[in-house]
């Protein structure tokens, strides 16, 4: 992760290593960090704090009235 500012809307590649120091910085400034975790079996998008909390090895199916 660089140091340098970005602008709003500019894509940025983060490298593994430096997911949780994101996660963490942002978490300092008071924003709520929204992702995937895994609850009762599925994926979903709720409030994560660690990359801990990522469905590592887990995938799920979508279809027409499907949810595997």
């Amino acid at each position: 992760m660089q140091d340098k500012a970005t602008e709003v809307g500019t894509s940025v590649i983060v490298e593994r290593g430096d997911l949780q120091r994101l996660i963490d910085a942002l978490l300092e400034k008071g924003y709520r960090v929204i992702g995937p975790i895994l609850r009762d079996g599925a994926i979903i998008y709720d409030e994560m704090t660690s990359v801990a909390d990522l469905p590592v090895g887990w995938t799920d199916e979508q279809d027409g009235g499907k949810y595997r």
